[in-house]
């Protein structure tokens, strides 16, 4: 037998050292799974920091929770709770300087949110602070009154219009208040009233102080458009510079002074009043554009004056003009809201920035009524914002902002290529270097695609004919070719004109004339299949009886084609900047001036549409009119097309046969029979008599007889025969069924002639001749039997 090799000891204990650091690792990583929810439960859902609310405040309550003991502190107002966990309940007590209550509070299912009130009833709500988003800010200098008030503008603007609660510890940092307040309520409100004075200011930052060899300083601004103004006190303290807050009654009468200088009642109707303002153009559009995926979006494009833009290429310049807007802002540097004057009735331009490359205007807009509109962003800020910002790219965002996340692909397309290959980002004549690049190909990817779409849809045609027997003309489907094509490979452009940010370039023009001819052939495309579709669907109404498929489907197809022209009129004449109210009155002036010179053929089509409402035929109808019998064999919008007994097309206008009377045969629900047999005059009256009661049985036993009809007599003599009469109703309704049924009575009767014995007669005449002056016979011929004419007496 052979000897079992012994494997090396060396990798088997390479090979026991890695299992049982796998082991080990899978060991860790389980262990951490469980500790980590035990580690959350043995600290409590209850511990962090929470934004609270309530009716009239707000504060940062920081909790801590030990089994069921939670204590903690809320800022600003220096409270202190302590409280009694069950589960996701809390129960227990505030206090804070002049006051204190009961609260109850109970945590969502998340553990992100709570539900609360305390003791008057009043609600006292709260959601969990992410630890991640407890910064600091973007400036934390206080070592001079201008740094200080800086950090605390920065940090109360982040409070009161970013919703950034955690801002507020740096607000109550730099704030220290002259005299004790009697209570945290009196605090706040101290607070909440002289930042409300800071925000209706305007003023700036460069000319607060700077470098102070005391341990005071002072800061004099007002609002703008009034020469009040009221005063800022800074004091010196161990960490920095802070803003004194002064007593009630001082900030009362600063504020009913403010506000009387500004004509309103109160601070909200004041905001309010001066929302619209250089200063709430550019915070709009600021912050919109940081819920740029939310409702911002729509607030920061209303900021901008982009009435320049053709409204068909607005979904795609928009984004990218306020995308280059804000990083042109970002560099320029970082917005406090109260260096931007707030005046609504300012009476120049406000402008935020100069550059050599153009400039950043905010200015009152005008509406089409020529009266003032809101303040927006200049057109000429919007055109020259993508050279400015190529001018200025290269500097980095300023201080206190992070460079921003890109708006658009654009933008994202952009900055990968920049991050890979800045060269590339150079410019050469129109377009930077990529551009280019992928505006070749994007133009050759368009035509490749609109060429395979034409194929594809000719193919896809082909085969439906094919497969359901569409009987389409290979001329109809070529007509779908070309237009096809085109309108595939325009859509591709215009894409790639967005994606590429050629939209607002110097290339609008040929953005435009894409747009132009797209337009004209999507429209072309949807007329002629809307046209195809209408010639199926009326080969199909031709095989049913129904008039009413017919007229509904020429009708649908020319008022879907219709709508398609006057769709496509308008959307060209919005791309070359006619407005479409215009156009829409030019289109009914002329509709008007058309219905007028062919009235008659309106006429004939609301006749058409009369026709499918009342119904009074149906193809293949056999109809009366003025010009006779005919059978109806299509009946259009316009006119009806007939075939008459003699194989004669007719073709009447719509409009004469709603005018006049219409006999339709095949509406009748029974046809009449009325037969005259004539008997010859020596038919006996007993075969008489046995004739008529048998034609009237035989008539009975027609199938398609009306049981309660069939009127049967002798109804006089006639010149050469004893008329019998036969009146009925037959139960047929086709002109085809009603030959049928006469024929087979017709055989009927002449077999019941000659079992009953009796003969037909036919037209005959009896000549008697008299001899040379002798006197007439005043007496009724002996009828004679039919066929014999006789001679009496002939010479």
């Amino acid at each position: 037998m052979f000897d079992r090799p012994h494997a090396p000891r060396a990798p088997a204990a390479a090979i026991l050292r890695g299992t049982r650091l796998i082991v080990a690792r899978v060991l860790t990583a389980l262990a951490v799974l469980v500790l980590l929810p035990v580690a959350a439960l043995a600290q409590g859902p209850w511990s962090g920091e929470w934004q609270t609310y309530w009716r009239d405040g707000a504060a940062i309550l920081s909790l801590d929770q030990d089994g069921d003991r939670v204590t903690g502190t809320y800022e600003p107002g220096g409270g202190r709770v302590e409280a009694t966990a069950d589960g996701a309940r809390l129960v227990g007590t505030w206090q804070q300087r002049g006051a204190s209550g009961n609260f109850v509070f109970a945590l969502d299912a998340d553990g992100a949110v709570f539900t609360g009130r305390y003791e008057s009833g009043e609600y006292w709500n709260g959601e969990r602070i992410d630890p991640a988003a407890a910064a600091t800010g973007p400036f934390t200098r206080t070592d001079t009154p201008r740094e200080a008030l800086r950090t605390l503008l920065a940090a109360g603007n982040r409070v009161a219009y970013e919703g950034e609660p955690t801002a507020m510890r740096m607000v109550e940092r730099l704030m220290t208040f002259e005299g004790a307040p009697s209570d945290s309520r009196e605090e706040a409100l101290r607070r909440r009233l002289l930042w409300a004075l800071v925000d209706l200011s305007t003023f700036r930052l460069r000319n607060a102080p700077g470098s102070v060899d005391g341990d005071t300083a002072v800061f004099r601004i007002g609002p703008a458009g009034t020469t009040e103004t009221f005063e800022l006190r800074f004091r010196r303290a161990s960490e920095g510079w802070v803003l004194v807050v002064p007593p009630l009654d001082v900030i009362q009468t600063d504020t009913a002074r403010l506000l009387d200088a500004l004509g309103h009642a109160s601070i909200d109707e004041a905001r309010a009043a001066r929302a619209d303002s250089p200063r709430g153009a550019l915070r709009r559009f600021v912050l919109g554009t940081k819920d740029w995926d939310g409702p911002g979006r729509d607030r920061a494009l209303a900021a901008l004056d982009l009435s320049y833009l053709p409204a068909q290429l607005y979904e795609i310049q928009a984004p990218v003009l306020a995308d280059y807007l804000k990083r042109v802002l970002d560099r320029a540097g970082y917005p406090i809201w109260q260096e931007i004057p707030d005046d609504p009735a300012r009476p120049t331009p406000y402008e935020h920035y100069r550059h050599p490359a153009g400039a950043i205007v905010i200015e009152r807009s005008v509406t089409a009524e020529g009266e003032p509109g809101p303040w927006l962003f200049t057109a000429d800020t919007m055109r020259g914002a993508p050279d400015l910002f190529t001018a200025m790219q290269d500097l980095a965002v300023a201080d206190g902002l992070r460079d921003a996340a890109p708006l658009t692909d654009f933008f994202r397309l952009r900055q990968a290529v920049r991050d890979r290959a800045p060269a590339l980002t150079l410019r050469y004549g129109l377009l930077e270097a990529w551009q280019w690049g992928l505006l070749v190909g994007a133009g050759i990817a368009a035509v490749l695609l609109g060429w395979a779409a034409g194929r594809a849809a000719t193919a896809l045609l082909r085969g439906l004919d094919r497969w359901l027997s569409l009987e389409l003309e290979p001329a109809t489907i070529r007509r779908l070719d070309w237009p096809l094509r085109v309108a595939v490979a325009g859509m591709a452009a215009i894409f790639a004109f967005g994606w590429l940010g050629l939209a607002q370039t110097a290339l609008e023009g040929a953005s435009l004339a894409i747009t132009f001819v797209t337009t004209l052939a999507i429209a072309l495309v949807l007329f002629r299949l809307v046209g195809l579709v209408g010639t199926h669907l009326r080969h199909r109404a031709e095989e049913t009886p129904s008039v009413v498929d017919q007229i509904f489907v020429s009708l649908a197809t020319g008022l879907v084609q219709m709508l398609i022209v006057i769709g496509g009129i308008v959307a060209l004449a919005e791309i070359v900047g006619l407005p479409y109210e215009g156009v829409l009155t030019g289109l009914g002036v002329g509709g008007i001036a058309l219905a007028f010179a062919a009235r008659d053929t309106v006429s004939n089509l609301l006749a058409g549409a009369i026709l499918m409402a009342d119904r009074p035929f149906r193809q293949g109808d056999l109809i009366e009119t003025d010009h006779g019998l005919a059978t109806v064999e299509l009946v259009g919008p316009r006119s009806t097309r007939m075939r008459t007994l003699d194989d004669t097309l007719l073709v009447l206008p719509n409009a004469q046969l709603t005018d006049r009377g219409i006999f339709n045969y095949n509406k009748r629900r029974r046809r009449k029979i009325l037969l005259q047999i004539g008997l010859t005059y020596d038919t006996p009256r007993d075969r008489l008599d046995a004739f008529v009661e048998r034609l009237s049985d035989t008539y009975q036993a027609q199938d398609r007889a009306d049981p309660t009809s069939g009127w049967v007599g002798m109804t006089g003599v006639g010149p050469s025969s004893i008329d019998i009469e036969l009146w009925g109703y037959f139960r047929v309704y086709s002109h085809d069924g009603f030959v049928k049924a006469r024929h087979a009575l017709v055989g009927d009767i002449i077999e019941l002639a000659k079992e009953v014995g009796v003969t037909f007669a036919f037209p005959t005449r009896t000549v008697h001749v008299a001899a040379e002056g002798a006197e007439p016979r005043n007496q009724l011929a002996r009828p004679e039997p039919a066929g014999d004419v006789s001679a009496a007496d002939a010479r």
